[in-house]
């Protein structure tokens, strides 16, 4: 018995000490691993960058996203150009990885405005406005978006509840994205974020999205985006069919 308990101090000791040295091994990779990703970060700063683009970039490296890529599409007809052709453009896995920001009003919310919403501590469930993302593959349910939206508010009227397209001068109120550049990370006002859950569903789900300005699009893993968006993302089966060629009531932008 003697014999036994002389050497069970001696095993954990070297276990706890094996432990530490991992721990401490696990740590400076960590840091090693921090470094690489704010010098990947610091590399895509550039002084001709516009204010809304250094927006972009400075939130990307305050939520130290991994892994980003801001590509610059030198091509004023992007816009007019099929889902294939912008693909090839960006350099996305698929068209399926396109996506967009839509801004959506809640034109009958308890809070008439941005600043009651805000002073009234700014629920990221119950807010004014929502910022909508979606592939360009897919369409934006109107109905599904306004069904998640009661069931994310139980104790709201579920009259409280119309939606609209925020209008040009209100996206970039909220934003301070021109139209066609607006960017999921770098909003000017903290509204919250509804994510399709069917971008989840693609392989490696390295998404496009605007960059800040017209002609930049910024590529990010999706589940680094919703891990920096924290408490204001929320995502849900908000998508129908595939989106056709003509606008539809909340696809327009």
């Amino acid at each position: 018995h003697t014999h036994t308990h002389t050497q069970t101090p001696t095993h954990t000791s070297n276990t706890k000490g094996q432990r530490r040295k991992e721990e401490e091994e696990e740590c400076e990779m960590s840091v090693a691993s921090r470094i690489d990703r704010l010098e990947s970060l610091l590399a895509q700063y550039n002084d001709d960058d516009s204010a809304e683009l250094h927006r972009v970039k400075k939130a990307c490296f305050d939520a130290l996203l991994v892994g980003v890529r801001f590509v610059r599409v030198n091509d004023p007809n992007y816009y007019q150009r099929s889902l294939p052709e912008r693909r090839a453009l960006v350099g996305a896995i698929s068209t399926a990885h396109l996506c967009k920001s839509i801004l959506v009003h809640n034109d009958l919310c308890v809070y008439t405005s941005l600043e009651d919403w805000k002073q009234h501590g700014s629920d990221p469930k119950n807010s004014p406005f929502y910022s909508v993302l979606i592939q360009y593959t897919t369409r934006l349910s109107s109905g599904k978006l306004t069904r998640f939206l009661r069931r994310l508010n139980p104790e709201v009227s579920s009259k409280a509840f119309r939606l609209s397209v925020a209008n040009e001068e209100e996206a970039f109120r909220l934003g301070g994205f021109a139209h066609n550049a607006i960017s999921p990370l770098g909003m000017r006002e903290p509204i919250p974020f509804v994510i399709s859950a069917e971008m989840r569903a693609l392989d490696c789900p390295f998404v496009w999205f605007g960059g800040g300005e017209v002609d930049v699009k910024l590529g990010v893993e999706l589940e680094a985006l919703i891990e920096a968006l924290g408490e204001r993302a929320f995502v849900a089966d908000i998508t129908c069919g595939e989106q056709h060629q003509d606008g539809e009531d909340l696809n327009s932008l």
